[in-house]
């Protein structure tokens, strides 16, 4: 018998009774309704929904009619697949609109058919989807708590953990910790809650029942294997905790397995209900398109810029880089903080000079998107005299109608009660008061919220809702953070997978009526998809493609989409040790444009008529035959990275995804213009275009020093690849076909040569 890692059960027309989750377990329901309750909270899954039950939850299923099937995945072994790191699965369809789901539904699918119909290689198989659907949950649904330092208990019971096989007395354990062996019993039993022989014992019988039930070992082996003396000791201790010995145990289970498994009539129900379709090519991906259905869009990617506090505009290097992205990006909106807005406009502050900087974003072709946060104004009544005569200044200074046309933003980003959106809505008001008066109160923003608060989001919009508030504009900051509610209370958590944008706003469009029915405009202000300031990933071609990704995404959803930070150079300068320092900037500190920059320049080069678009490609035209092509072959981030994701290494950066496999994509363009078209396609991959590749190539593996001379070579090769040729339509037909490394992204002009 191989070591199972997953056991499936099917159940039809049957209710499970209140359990405690010994391993990671998964309900995947195929028909009707099935109500699952997990440590008091119920969800109602659908046909077709997914829910996750994390170790040591009570959980119950109850139908009238229905079925479903049950997954347990061997908690020992997923331990050793996560390297001592604690995961917590959040995965509930029935909650979420989330496409990540369809990928896990497919490998479920699999796993069942090929456990119970016995293919061929079954158990190899079953080896492979085990680690497949690992990578899912860990990619899409895992959740890791923040708090990296290990307290007492957690040092103890991972030194356990990792020795338990081991002779590990109470003298050879306390001299490992530096104590004396009364001491340390002391020790702990303080902080793990039980004496440590009982502790040991415990975990030594969890890894032994592992044994006994998925493996053919002899009991002896067993015994000795999992750090008892002797079969002896192990029967008794077995037998004290289960009540019987282990061969008797192996026995009825295996009894109870085959009834399991014997109930071929539900075995076939299940399967007809799975449907699970046939592997088509990974490699290939293909968009058709009539040139005749062209439509109008919102170019979201170029509509705001984050930028931060104001007085960033004195430093030269930070200004001219600004200069330089506006000319190439031409953002319409730039959203920044005052200098001082807290009590007066007197003392230190320079309201002359704060207005000399708005006067250069105006020459820069820059309208403005002031925005404050709501724990930053001490004194609201302060703040609100400080906006009068700040806006009294401009509008002398400029125009009205231009001050009309900026936007206004309050930013809050809590898990709001009661008290906290009363408090946050009294802001509001008077600041919107003071608004009116200028003629500006519709342009203001309300939020700034994490999109991964949902609770904090789902309790503002009721509250607004009850007061009968309305505001159609709102800001959402998209984070690698959650905030995450279990019996313990909310924590902030990151997801394993980069920010999803687009399944958050379906989410949020499926469920709150608030943000289906009033909000018109959503802005994603700041967008950051790294747990760390500084990740080599930010300077690699994966950057540029996964920014492209999201502009597909988000594709009509949003009004804006803005990185955290423009510039590298606007991190600390004690931090740039180097070219390249894995900052979330599109421009390095020395003005190099990194793969970021051109994913959103390509955006911006496409013409002003969209026509259709899939996951990799987009298709768009202009007024005068041209047509734009946009695709990516973006990498999902693989096992290996979030291992290592402290401690990344550049010369490993493939190993850190799922695949290396290049993307062949195929466009199809009908009722086109016949003639000849040439095109030019523009692209960026670690063969060419990218500063990260350029510099390995320069200096593989060195840290040395480079040159002024050496940093202009950087900046005039870190440059898209451009690639000519000419095609002939006598049709009405264009097809297009381009090949994508990993990681590569891709602008094709397709022009007509009239």
């Amino acid at each position: 018998m191989e070591n199972e890692r997953i056991q499936c059960l099917i159940y039809k027309d049957k209710s499970i009774q209140e359990k405690l989750s010994r391993d990671v377990v998964i309900i995947y329901n195929l028909e009707n309704s099935l109500s699952v309750n997990v440590n008091g909270k119920t969800s109602v899954l659908k046909e077709n929904d997914v829910i996750v039950i994390n170790l040591n939850s009570n959980y119950s299923c109850w139908c009238a009619k229905g079925l479903y099937v049950k997954y347990s995945l061997n908690a020992i072994d997923l331990n050793s697949c996560f390297m001592g790191k604690k995961y917590t699965f959040v995965c509930d369809s029935s909650s979420e609109l989330n496409e990540n789901y369809n990928g896990l539904r497919k490998v479920l699918s699999e796993i069942l058919i090929v456990k119970y119909y016995n293919h061929k290689f079954g158990n190899i198989k079953l080896r492979q989807l085990f680690y497949d659907l690992i990578l899912y949950l860990l990619r899409d649904f895992a959740v890791e708590q923040l708090d990296l330092e290990k307290s007492e208990k957690d040092a103890l019971e991972r030194f356990v953990e990792n020795h338990y096989f081991e002779d590990l007395s109470l003298q050879e354990i306390s001299e490992a910790f530096n104590m004396s062996g009364q001491y340390f019993s002391k020790y702990f039993k303080k902080h793990v809650g039980v004496q440590y022989l009982k502790y040991l014992t415990e975990v030594r019988l969890n890894h032994a029942l592992n044994d006994v039930l998925y493996s053919n070992k002899r009991f002896l082996a067993i015994a000795m294997d999992n750090g008892f003396p002797n079969i002896t000791a192990f029967n008794h201790y077995f037998k004290e905790k289960y009540g019987v010995s282990p061969k008797t145990y192996r026995e009825e289970k295996a009894i109870q397995n085959q009834i399991d498994h014997e109930n071929t009539a539900e075995l076939a129900e299940a399967i007809e209900h799975l449907r699970v379709k046939p592997e088509s090519c990974e490699n290939v991906i293909s968009l058709q398109v009539d040139a005749l259905y062209k439509k109008k869009y919102k170019s979201f990617w170029n509509k705001v810029i984050n930028f931060g506090e104001s007085r960033q505009l004195d430093e030269a290097r930070i200004l001219n880089q600004l200069k330089d992205v506006q000319n190439q990006l031409q953002f319409e909106f730039i959203r920044i903080t005052l200098e001082k807005y807290t009590v007066n406009i007197n003392g230190d502050y320079n309201l002359v000079k704060e207005i000399s900087r708005f006067d250069e974003l105006y020459r820069l072709g820059f309208k403005i998107w002031l925005t404050a946060d709501y724990r930053d104004i001490d004194d609201i009544d302060g703040y609100c005299n400080y906006l009068k005569a700040f806006l009294s200044y401009m509008t002398r200074q400029w125009n009205i109608h231009r001050v009309r046309e900026w936007y206004f933003e309050l930013t809050y980003n809590t898990v709001f009660d009661q008290e906290k959106a009363y408090s946050y809505l009294e802001y509001v008001r008077k600041i919107t008061d003071v608004l009116r008066f200028y003629g500006c109160d519709r342009n203001f923003v309300m939020g700034g919220i994490s999109l991964g608060n949902r609770k904090g989001i789902r309790n503002l919009y009721r509250y607004l809702t009850d007061n009968d508030l309305q505001f159609i504009n709102q800001s959402f900051m998209a984070e690698p953070y959650i905030y995450y509610e279990d019996e313990n209370g909310m924590k902030m958590i990151r997801p394993t997978q980069e920010s999803d944008i687009h399944n958050a706003l379906l989410t949020l469009k499926q469920t709150d009526d608030y943000f289906r029915n009033v909000v018109e405009n959503v802005f994603i202000v700041s967008w950051r998809d790294t747990l760390q300031q500084y990740n080599i990933l930010n300077d690699s071609c994966y950057k540029g493609a996964l920014v492209m990704k999201k502009f597909l995404e988000c594709f009509g959803q949003v009004d804006s989409l803005s990185p955290s930070i423009l510039l590298d150079s606007m991190y600390d300068s004690i931090h740039q040790t180097d070219v390249l320092i894995g900052g979330d900037g599109m421009v390095s500190y020395h003005g190099i444009r990194k793969p970021s920059f051109f994913a959103y320049q390509f955006m911006n080069t496409v013409g002003n008529w969209y026509l259709n678009r899939n996951d990799n490609i987009a298709v768009f035209t202009n007024d005068y035959g041209n047509y734009h092509v946009i695709a990516h072959n973006c990498k999902g981030l693989g096992y290996r990275y979030y291992m290592e994701e402290n401690n990344l290494d550049v010369k490993n950066l493939d190993s850190y995804f799922e695949n290396e496999d290049p993307l062949e994509a195929r466009i199809r363009i009908e009722h086109v213009e016949n003639g000849l078209y040439e095109i030019k396609t523009r692209s960026i991959s670690e063969k060419g275009g990218s500063v990260q590749d350029e510099m390995e190539r320069m200096k593989p593996g060195a840290v040395s020093f480079l040159h002024p001379h050496d940093i202009e070579f950087l900046e005039s090769v870190s440059i898209p690849h451009i690639s000519l040729k000419e095609v002939t339509v006598d049709n009405g037909v264009l097809d297009v076909t381009v090949i994508l490394e990993p990681n590569e992204f891709v602008f094709i002009h397709i022009i007509h040569e009239n």
